[in-house]
C-alpha cells in the first residue's frame, strides 16, 4: 500500500485508553504543543454519544469476546485452556468496558516499582498524583480512618459499594466469623480485610477516562482526537522517531496508509497492543523479528517475554432469599488477605454480559484471584501483518507455588461459604466436594478446568535497569523520541486491580514529559 505523508504534530499519543487519555490531557494543557490522540476504536465527542451499555455500570456488556468495542486476543491460560482476552477499543479503553473497580496500588507495590524505576514511583512521591485523580465522594466519612489522603476535586468520582445488600451482609458476617478485620477504606493502605470496593461510578454511570479527561479538553485547539485509526508501526530515521504509520477510517482511506509526523510518540495502546506495536516497529527480540521479516531497530529481547496477570476462578452460590442488585452496580464487598482477593457479585455472572440471563433464582458468585502471581506470560508476534493479533500464553499454574496459591484461594472461598453465617443464607454452592478439596492433585485439576483471568496484564515492556526495554519514565532504550506509558511498563502487576495504576502511569509520565521543553530530553 502507498503511505501518504500528512500533517505534523509535536506529540502523537497512540491509544486513548486510561493512560493515553491522561497523557494527552496533560500534554495538551500547554497550548503551544500540538497533540494528536489516535484511537483504533470510535471516539465519542460527548457522554451522550457513548453506547448505553458501556455507560451502564451495572453490567460489563462491553467486555464480551469479539464485541464491537474491544480487541479479543487469542490466548492460552494453561496448555489446555484456550481463552479470549478482551481489551477495550474505544475512547477510554478498558476503563469504558471494565467493572468500575478503583482500588489504588498498595504501598508495597509502589515501593517495589521505585526500586526499579526511580523514586518518582514510590508511595510518597505518587500520593499527590493519586489524590489529584479523584473526587472521592466518601472522603468526609473516611477522614477519621485515613486522614487527608483522598482527593475532593479530581476528574474521577469515586464511591464505595453499599454493603447493605443481603449478599454483602452474608459476606461480611462470614469474614468476621473467620476472624478477618474490617477494611472500610481500601485506598488507605490499612491492614487488609473485608470492606466495600471503591468504584469510579457515579449515579450508575461508569465514568471512564475518556469522559473524565478528554471530553473536557476537546475545546483546546491544539488537541486533535482521531478515532478509527490504528497505528501499524512507529517510523524512525536512523535511531530517531519521526512519526507513525496509520491505517483506518480516520486517515485518507481504508485502502491506504498515512504517515503522521511528530518528534515524540507516546505509546499507550495497552499492555498487549503496545508490545505488538513495538515489535512491528522493529523493537524486540532480534532473532524472532528477523524470522518474521521485520527490520530490527533495537534488539530488545524482554519485550513481551514475561508479563504478569491475576488468575481468577468463580465459585457460585445460591441465595436462600434472592434480592435484586442496586441500580447501576454489580459489585458487593471484597476480602483481601495473603495475596488473595475475593470479590462478591450482586448479580449472576451471566447477567453481567447479557441482561437476558438475569433471573432472581440465578446464582451469585465469589470471584477469587491470586494477586501475587509469577511473571510467566508471553506475548508472541505471529506475523508482520499488523492485522494479525499477537498470541498470549499465560502459563498459569506453571509452578508449584502458583498452584499452591490458587488452591489457597479456592479453599478460602469454601471456608467462607461453609461458615455458619453464610450457610444460613445459602441453599448450596458449586465449590469442590470434600474429597477434591483435601487432595492437592485433584484440586489442581478442578481449578485448571475452570480457570479464568482478571484481565490485569502488566509488564510486557517492563522498566528497570540493565536489559529492560524502557527506563523509569517509559523511554525506549536505543532510540530517541519514543515513550511507552501504560501498564505494560510496570515490572509486576499490582496486588490490586490495575485500573488506578494505569491512570497513575499516565499521570507520572505525562507530567514528566510536560515539564520537559522538548519532551524527550535525557
Amino acid at each position: 500500500m502507498i503511505a501518504h505523508a500528512t500533517e505534523a504534530y509535536d506529540v502523537i499519543v497512540v491509544g486513548a485508553g486510561s493512560a493515553g487519555c491522561v497523557v494527552a490531557e496533560r500534554l495538551s494543557a500547554d497550548g503551544s504543543r500540538r497533540v494528536l490522540l489516535l484511537e483504533s476504536g470510535p471516539t465519542p465527542l460527548a457522554e451522550s454519544e457513548f453506547p448505553t451499555e458501556l455507560l451502564d455500570a451495572g453490567t460489563v456488556r462491553g467486555a464480551v469476546p469479539d464485541g464491537a468495542y474491544s480487541w479479543t486476543f487469542p490466548s492460552l491460560l494453561t496448555s489446555g485452556r484456550p481463552y479470549g482476552i478482551v481489551r477495550g477499543r474505544i475512547l477510554g479503553g478498558s476503563s469504558t468496558t471494565n467493572g468500575g473497580y478503583f482500588i489504588r496500588p498498595r504501598r508495597a507495590d509502589l515501593d517495589a516499582w521505585a526500586r526499579l524505576g526511580g523514586e518518582r514511583w514510590s508511595a510518597a512521591a505518587t500520593l499527590g498524583e493519586l489524590i489529584a485523580l479523584e473526587d472521592d465522594r466518601d472522603a468526609p466519612l473516611l477522614a477519621h480512618v485515613a486522614g487527608e489522603i483522598h482527593g475532593r476535586s479530581g476528574p474521577i468520582p469515586v464511591q464505595r459499594t453499599d454493603l447493605h445488600h443481603p449478599a454483602s451482609v452474608l459476606f461480611g458476617a462470614a469474614a468476621g466469623e473467620l476472624g478477618f478485620p474490617a477494611d472500610p477504606d481500601k485506598n488507605a493502605d490499612q491492614p487488609p480485610g473485608f470492606g466495600p470496593v471503591p468504584c469510579n461510578i457515579f449515579r450508575g454511570v461508569r465514568r471512564n477516562a475518556g469522559i473524565s479527561f478528554i471530553l473536557p479538553a476537546l475545546d483546546r485547539p491544539n488537541l486533535t482526537v482521531r478515532g478509527d485509526s490504528t497505528v501499524t508501526r512507529v517510523i524512525f530515521a536512523r535511531e530517531r522517531t519521526v512519526g507513525v504509520e496509520v491505517r483506518g477510517e480516520g486517515t485518507s482511506g481504508s485502502a491506504a496508509l498515512d504517515v503522521v509526523r511528530a518528534p515524540l510518540v507516546v505509546v499507550c495502546a495497552g499492555a498487549v497492543k503496545s508490545a505488538q506495536l513495538l515489535m512491528l516497529s522493529g523493537i524486540g527480540a532480534e532473532q524472532k523479528l528477523s524470522a518474521l521479516g521485520v527490520p530490527v531497530v533495537v534488539d530488545a529481547p524482554r519485550v513481551g517475554r514475561a508479563f504478569g496477570d491475576h488468575p481468577q476462578i468463580a465459585i457460585e452460590w445460591r441465595p436462600r432469599n434472592p434480592s435484586p442488585a442496586p441500580p447501576g452496580g454489580w459489585l458487593g464487598g471484597a476480602l483481601h488477605t495473603d495475596g488473595v482477593e475475593v470479590l462478591g457479585t450482586l448479580k449472576p455472572m451471566a447477567a453481567l454480559t447479557d441482561a437476558e440471563h438475569l433471573r432472581d433464582e440465578s446464582p451469585l458468585a465469589l470471584m477469587a484471584s491470586v494477586m501475587t502471581p509469577s511473571n510467566h506470560g508471553v506475548v508472541t508476534l505471529t506475523s508482520a501483518d499488523p492485522a494479525v493479533l499477537p498470541r498470549l500464553d499465560y502459563h498459569y499454574l506453571a509452578s508449584g507455588e502458583d498452584r499452591r496459591r490458587m488452591r489457597d484461594a479456592v479453599r478460602l472461598c469454601v471456608d467462607l461459604l461453609r461458615t455458619r453465617a453464610w450457610s444460613e443464607g445459602s441453599t448450596g454452592d458449586t465449590a469442590p466436594v470434600p474429597r477434591t478439596l483435601a487432595d492437592d492433585d485433584l484440586l489442581d485439576d478442578w481449578i485448571r478446568a475452570r480457570l479464568g483471568t482478571s484481565l490485569h496484564t502488566c509488564g510486557t515492556i517492563p522498566f528497570g535497569g540493565g536489559d529492560a526495554p524502557v527506563d523509569g519514565l517509559g523511554r525506549v532504550r536505543g532510540v530517541e523520541g519514543l515513550v511507552v506509558a501504560d501498564t505494560s511498563i510496570l515490572p509486576t502487576a499490582p496486588t490490586r486491580g490495575p485500573a488506578v495504576a494505569a491512570l497513575l502511569v499516565g499521570a507520572v509520565i505525562g507530567r514528566a514529559l510536560a515539564q520537559q521543553s522538548d519532551g524527550v530530553s535525557r
